[in-house]
């Protein structure tokens, strides 16, 4: 299939949604565009093999999503700032979830020292991550055992930054969010909590 074939099929199944949507239930976008009240906030990776709302059973709503590559919460990122302090004061959500994922391009960048200057520039504080922790990457033997276990790490310091930042420090004991880390195994479509 052409990728214009593509395309122009996403648009039609577009179609298709919505009108499987008002069968069921006629009144459907205008509830979903009355208001959200998701309950958790995600930050997660950018990759295309992670359904978030197929893997947790969740519907449309239930999850306020940020997403980029290799789940990073950085402080030079307005972005995710923004969507940090929309979702705990606006949304007033009060579980907060980092999800990385086996066979990670970000994590694999940081191993390899990727050549790609925006990615490199990006994955920075993962490469410097990693170096921290060469003796235990180093013992580890396969490539995806490293990468497993950096994307772990990875997960536990997006979760300090999160705790650390403004936002998070910023609002009383009863407002501050649980934080949860998760690892999603692609080839089981797993996910696993992370302590």
């Amino acid at each position: 299939m052409q990728k214009q074939e593509i395309y122009d099929q996403i648009l039609r199944r577009n179609q298709a949604w919505v009108a499987q949507a008002l069968s069921l239930d006629p009144a459907y976008f205008q509830k979903m565009g009355a208001d959200q009240a998701p309950f958790i906030l995600y930050f997660g990776c950018s990759d295309s093999r992670i359904p978030i709302h197929s893997l947790t059973g969740t519907a449309v709503g239930d999850i306020f999503i940020h997403r980029n590559v290799a789940n990073q919460f950085r402080p030079d990122d307005p972005s995710a700032y923004a969507t940090l302090e929309y979702a705990l004061t606006v949304l007033k959500i009060r579980q907060v979830v980092v999800c990385g994922h086996e066979s990670c391009g970000g994590i694999q960048g940081a191993i390899q020292d990727t050549t790609l200057p925006h990615v490199s520039r990006w994955i920075a504080p993962i490469v410097a991550l990693r170096k921290e922790n060469a003796g235990m990457l180093d013992a580890l033997g396969s490539l995806s055992e490293k990468q497993t276990c950096l994307a772990k790490l990875n997960i536990h310091q997006q979760i300090d930054t999160i705790r650390k930042s403004d936002i998070y420090q910023s609002l009383s004991d009863a407002e501050k969010p649980q934080l949860h880390g998760w690892f999603f195994e692609i080839t089981t479509g797993k996910l696993t909590v992370i302590d």
